[in-house]
């Protein structure tokens, strides 16, 4: 079983939308209390304090008696979800995953999370604490009892994420790689040859930020017409992420539903070290690595595919994917690939037939940062031996599965 979300916008009257804010509200203030504890018993170097939700909701719920009498105005949810969130980036922290956490403000990505008892219907859900709203969308949501409800603000718009329990979908498919290489001149590039273009219609709406950050910026604060800009920038940044995140759904939908292969490989890019970079910065940004990886992960869960992270040394540009040689004083400017005899291949394109090549002997064959060559003969006295030291079939397969030669 695995877990799937659906999200769509709400339509909630006056009411619904004062209830929303203070669940979002009543969110915010439990992770902010709950940040405060922590920080104060970190900073102090007592660590008293577990920092898991059980134990911060204790605390919480004495408190909540004397000092907070107003959060039992909303639904228990909302705070004990805050907490698990807490808990959980305590921990990326100290697993030296992610930062130390950050207070939560009023107005910057205002969201809450609800438990059972949440119904769907079809074009309505019912919500503990706050009753039935209207869904903008008629029949996308499954009719049913979900795990559970996230309800979040953007933009204006108020949306509700609900999460099922699902089994997975899984697809006929072949034994074989597919290769994909992330670049800035094309979004992706498939190692049969398909190409998905960048997102042009970007520019435009980045242009339309400009102008209206612009104005923000010589705008009076506190004043009524700063206000409204303030909206319209939000609303313009709304629609820029839209728009990035419809090509990567539709990428890695293209891939895991209509592609055979039951093997997707990637590249583990550097993106932090890639963002230094500031002449490319903003076209790097404009990819969304990390998201193309996250949405790619759990979409071949569901459909039963293996993703496969190339090691972050395996030099799929620079190694022509014809003879095997690493070309190391390739640059970026250089988008052709010459080969030896003669013909020419993109280099998104020899980069994305290397990954679909790409094994797990192939990890670390640039570990120390130096590019190496492959010597081809060594690479099939090692296949002879492994077939004449009496090793099995599969060993002997899954080495020379895709040999150097293939390049």
């Amino acid at each position: 079983m695995i877990h799937k979300s659906f999200k769509t916008e709400l339509q909630p009257n006056n009411k619904q939308r004062t209830l929303f804010a203070q669940h979002a509200g009543c969110a915010r203030f439990a992770y902010n209390w709950a940040l405060a504890l922590l920080k104060d018993d970190y900073d102090s170097g007592r660590k008293e304090i577990k920092p898991t939700a059980i134990t911060l909701h204790k605390i919480l719920n004495i408190k909540k008696r004397s000092d907070y009498p107003w959060m039992h105005q909303c639904s228990k949810w909302s705070a004990q979800n805050a907490l698990r969130n807490i808990e959980t980036a305590y921990n990326r922290f100290f697993k030296k995953v992610s930062d130390f956490p950050k207070f939560k403000k009023r107005g910057r990505r205002d969201s809450f999370t609800l438990d059972t008892p949440v119904v769907v219907y079809d074009n309505k859900i019912k919500l503990p604490r706050i009753g039935v709203i209207r869904l903008k969308e008629r029949g996308y949501i499954p009719v049913g009892k979900p795990k559970k409800a996230t309800i979040s603000l953007r933009a204006g718009r108020w949306f509700v994420s609900v999460q099922y329990e699902v089994e997975p979908k899984k697809t006929e498919t072949i034994d074989g790689s597919i290769g994909v290489d992330l670049g800035i001149k094309t979004f992706a590039t498939l190692s049969d040859g398909t190409i998905f273009e960048t997102n042009h219609k970007l520019k435009h709406k980045e242009e339309q930020l400009k102008r209206f950050q612009r104005k923000l910026a010589r705008q009076v604060k506190g004043s009524k017409s700063r206000n409204k800009t303030k909206k319209m920038v939000g609303i313009v940044h709304y629609h820029i992420s839209n728009s990035r995140k419809d090509l990567i759904h539709k990428t890695t939908s293209f891939l895991v539903k209509t592609k055979p292969e039951n093997r997707i490989v990637i590249e583990d890019l550097n993106v932090k070290g890639m963002m230094k970079n500031h002449h490319l910065a903003k076209s790097v940004a404009n990819i969304g690595a990390y998201e193309f990886r996250r949405q790619l992960g759990y979409k071949c869960a569901w459909y039963g595919k293996q993703l496969v992270i190339a090691d972050r040394w395996f030099p799929s540009s620079k190694m022509d994917h014809k003879t095997g040689m690493v070309n190391k004083d390739l640059k970026l400017s250089n988008r052709i690939i010459y080969h030896a005899d003669g013909s020419s291949t993109d280099r998104d394109l020899n980069a994305a037939i290397n990954l679909s090549r790409y094994t797990a002997r192939h990890a670390g064959i640039n570990a120390d940062g130096d590019e190496k060559s492959i010597s081809l003969s060594q690479d099939s006295e090692r296949c002879s031996s492994l077939k004449s030291e009496g090793n099995s079939e599969s060993a002997f397969v899954d080495f020379c599965k895709f040999p150097v030669s293939e390049f």
